[in-house]
């Protein structure tokens, strides 16, 4: 006989993204017993994910940054008013251990690493391990109930949400959200400005973020001089933020929050890893992502799970060796050009093809001259021009070299032939 339920709680009182990740659950719960209640448990500042969300009656608040215990417990006697028959505990910590254990429920599921698990009717091993996605992992705990699939978190904006950013979508675009709560989470902000200066002039480019996040996006706004980048910090909610997101052509995040709000409106997103890694299980679960990180085999990646205030080494190189470039050529097209033969050929075409001019040896100039160009719908290289150069004539000789490219097999979007605009670095190195 099919198990029914009533009246069923979900506790997640952590941070933004785990509270995102932990829709899933929802979804997949409501897939399996569309008659019950469910209410969401989260701590206070994240009420507006689910506002107007479909499948909640209720949604309770947990107020920790004001009288936390007596809140605590104000908490706990709601919870327990309510008679649910299934809590499922999301979270590791003592206090929702408590909620979990104490809430008078039939059933209680948690991981075995919460204090109070012991409270629980069914608790599952917590394991981090590669191939792991957090949202697998919350699934381990009502796949008894359930099944073994894991659903995708999902948000849900209010039509106000969609109103509030159609004045932003009368033309192609892509959003940036370039802060972390963490330091070591964060891809620098001279970074962060470096690549933007390699996109197309025409970009549109929307900065993302709290109000708090202001005064950073203002400093890559003056900084980049791009004519069409906007710092939206802080003018939008998080339920409009993610619907602006939903259309962008590619949304640029960290290993924080709006990597999540991306994933549970499918957007496409392309996701900087600095300290941490996607061995974690939080990684973007979007149909269109990518995934940077640095080339470098470093042996302090990663320094922990999550974030710190600073490196623990004082380098940063985890964030500082990552090419930019490597951003840049996720802003277009579904499809992008490459050349024919793939990118080993072309890079052994440039090598013995570009020739240190006599000048830059005796000047001892080395470093990257960052080439712009559009890709044509024969797979033709024109509109060559130097974004960043290094002079004494490197940067005509980069030009030479790429007006005499082979063609290049063609982007496309929607399977049709179109122009692409890319930048790519090309590196001079004195032999020792």
């Amino acid at each position: 006989m099919k198990k029914t339920y009533q009246k069923v709680l979900i506790i997640q009182t952590a941070f933004i993204g785990d509270v995102i990740l932990a829709t899933a659950v929802l979804e997949k719960l409501y897939a399996y017993y569309p008659d019950a209640e469910y209410t969401f448990l989260l701590r206070k500042g994240n009420e507006m994910l689910l506002q107007n969300h479909p499948f909640l009656k209720k949604v309770l608040v947990w107020d920790k940054s004001q009288n936390k215990y007596k809140n605590f417990w104000k908490t706990l006697k709601q919870i327990r008013s309510e008679k649910y028959d299934l809590v499922v505990n999301l979270q590791r910590y003592a206090s929702s251990g408590i909620f979990m254990a104490l809430s008078g429920a039939k059933e209680k599921m948690c991981f075995d690493k919460n204090p109070f698990s012991w409270g629980a009717t069914h608790k599952v091993k917590h394991k981090i391990e590669k191939g792991t996605h957090e949202i697998d992992r919350n699934q381990s705990l009502i796949a008894h109930i359930t099944d073994e699939k894991s659903a995708k978190p999902k948000l849900y904006p209010s039509i106000s949400d969609f109103e509030t950013i159609k004045p932003y979508q009368d033309s192609k675009y892509i959003c940036i959200a370039p802060a972390s709560v963490w330091f070591t989470k964060q891809f620098p902000v001279h970074k962060w400005i470096e690549f933007i200066k390699l996109l197309p002039i025409e970009t549109n480019i929307y900065l993302l973020g709290a109000k708090s996040d202001f005064e950073l996006c203002e400093e890559i706004k003056e900084k980049a001089k791009h004519p069409f980048l906007h710092n939206l910090a802080g003018k939008l909610n998080l339920l409009a933020s993610a619907a602006l997101m939903q259309k962008a052509t590619m949304n640029y995040v960290n290993d924080s929050a709006p990597l999540h709000l991306a994933s549970a409106l499918n957007a496409p997103v392309c996701a900087v890893y600095c300290s941490t890694v996607t061995d974690f299980g939080f990684y973007p679960v979007s149909e269109k992502s990518y995934v940077i990180e640095t080339a470098q085999n470093l042996p302090c990646r990663p320094c922990g799970l999550h974030g710190y205030k600073a490196c623990p080494k004082g380098h940063f190189a985890c964030a500082e060796s990552i090419d930019t470039q490597k951003l840049a050529v996720y802003t277009v097209a579904e499809q992008m050009p490459e050349p024919v033969g793939g990118y080993p050929k072309f890079y052994k075409y440039l090598d013995e093809n570009i020739y240190y001019t006599q000048t830059a040896i005796d000047k001892k100039i080395e470093g990257y001259v960052f080439v712009q160009f559009i890709v044509n719908k024969t797979g033709k290289l024109e509109n060559i021009k130097i974004v960043k150069g290094l002079g004494y004539g490197l940067d005509e000789e980069v030009i030479r070299v790429f007006e005499e490219s082979p063609v290049w097999f063609v982007g496309k979007e929607k399977n049709t032939p179109i122009k692409v605009r890319m930048t790519f670095s090309v590196v001079f190195r004195l032999p020792k």
